[in-house]
């Protein structure tokens, strides 16, 4: 009898181990800044911009190429390349030779290729997951990266503090070998079960497949006017786009907020993850269970409801005495984590189920490329305000009005249209 996730396990086992370092890596960045190039609020905006613009700059396009040459072999060539780039860190950074532009520039091409590896999974993942098996499989995915991002905010401040970046490059670059033995193990897994990666044309088990245009623009423009023309689609990336200002406003000033306001020791800061880590370990039974019970519509209005509250904790953390205020944000940013850790799951499977699968990466890349846009312009702003207008604290409180914006709207559609699940695709 074949195990339906025996093939995504392999996978997801030795992404979920590279991710710790490839989250430590990434929140350690705005850190280094600070106490590497003295970097102020509005400079940690711009950088924040520039890495977070990789998605929104990039997606359209490598999504496209994902669908096309969704392979293991894919797979392994971006894995070595991410590989070498941080090699070539690793040595920039002992000879002392790292100016803050080829710093940003390294940065944004290994976010780069990490977002192309990712795309190439999202083509691959409703090809090795039956249907049914979807909602468990993006659960254990998605805790997975909240966990994986959790420890790797709790590890890359402690690495920073103890052993500086070089020890969170180095981390990065051992962790390749975990992406390469996944790949290789789920490879052998699918040849026994014969499954074949290749999906195109007339051999897609969609009935509304259509060969995959081989030009790559022409592609991305194909994908955009199917997601324009879905309404579930267009209703999910409104959702996500207001969401978003609040998440890149969270993540822009969390590290300045957290260690220049609330006065937080660096290695202190990345403790507050630990709630994060410990709600997401419910997710892989939760999520499933709350979907069968609730429905796909009602899963996400709360979770933007929950992302409003959370965000307005953290606002709050500043009104406390050091003791307390740790532990307020640390509530906070667990609830905004989990929360949004339940939306892209939901919203993740009613995307795999509706789209065909020879267009699942070049759909992905439209929507994020539509809907990432938003976080790297909200957190150039929100470095700006910070520094120059209203405040820290005050930016970061404007930010609770965008999840509840995205709540009364989707309520309101759902509403006017009558449909108490509109979300349900099954």
């Amino acid at each position: 009898m074949k195990k339906p996730l025996s093939a995504f396990y392999p996978l997801w086992l030795g992404d979920s181990i590279s991710d710790v370092a490839t989250a430590a890596y990434l929140f350690v960045i705005p850190l280094v800044a600070i106490s590497t190039y003295n970097a102020d609020d509005a400079t940690v905006g711009v950088i924040m911009a520039i890495l977070s613009a990789a998605p929104g700059l990039l997606s359209a396009l490598l999504g496209s190429v994902a669908d096309r040459k969704a392979s293991a072999i894919s797979l392994q060539l971006t894995n070595l390349a991410r590989a070498l780039l941080l090699l070539f860190l690793l040595i920039s950074l002992l000879n002392n030779s790292l100016p803050l532009p080829l710093f940003i520039f390294v940065a944004f091409c290994v976010e780069a290729l990490s977002l192309f590896y990712n795309l190439v999974i999202a083509s691959l993942i409703p090809r090795i997951v039956p249907e049914d098996s979807l909602t468990k499989a993006n659960s254990l995915t998605e805790t997975a990266e909240t966990v994986t991002a959790s420890a790797g905010e709790l590890i890359g401040p402690v690495l920073l503090s103890r052993l500086g970046f070089v020890a969170v490059v180095l981390l990065n670059l051992i962790s390749s070998i975990s992406n390469a033995i996944g790949i290789l193990v789920m490879s052998r897994r699918l040849t026994k079960q014969k499954i074949s990666l290749k999906v195109d044309g007339e051999h897609a088990d969609t009935a509304d497949s259509t060969p995959i245009n081989k030009n790559t623009l022409a592609a991305a423009i194909e994908n955009l006017k199917y997601v324009l023309k879905v309404k579930t689609l267009r209703v999910l990336i409104i959702n996500a786009l207001l969401t978003n200002i609040a998440i890149g406003v969270v993540i822009t000033l969390l590290a300045p907020y957290a260690t220049k306001q609330l006065e937080m020791p660096i290695a202190i800061y990345g403790l507050t993850s630990l709630p994060g880590i410990l709600l997401s370990l419910t997710a892989p039974k939760a999520i499933p269970y709350l979907e069968r019970h609730f429905g796909s519509a009602t899963i996400i209005m709360a979770a933007n409801i929950a992302s409003a509250v959370a965000v307005a904790i953290i606002w709050g953390a500043a009104f406390f005495t050091p003791v307390f205020s740790f532990a307020v944000l640390a509530l906070g940013l667990g609830i905004l984590d989990y929360s949004v850790l339940t939306a892209v799951v939901v919203e993740r499977t009613i995307r795999q189920k509706i789209v065909p699968k020879n267009k699942q990466a070049g759909v992905l890349g439209i929507i994020q490329t539509i809907i990432l846009t938003v976080i790297p312009i909200s957190a150039l702003a929100a470095g700006v305000f910070s520094e120059y207008g209203i405040g820290r604290q005050a930016t970061v409180g404007v930010a609770i009005v965008f999840p509840i914006i995205a709540y009364l709207l989707l309520h309101r559609f759902i509403r006017v249209n009558n449909k108490k699940d509109f979300f349900q695709t099954n």
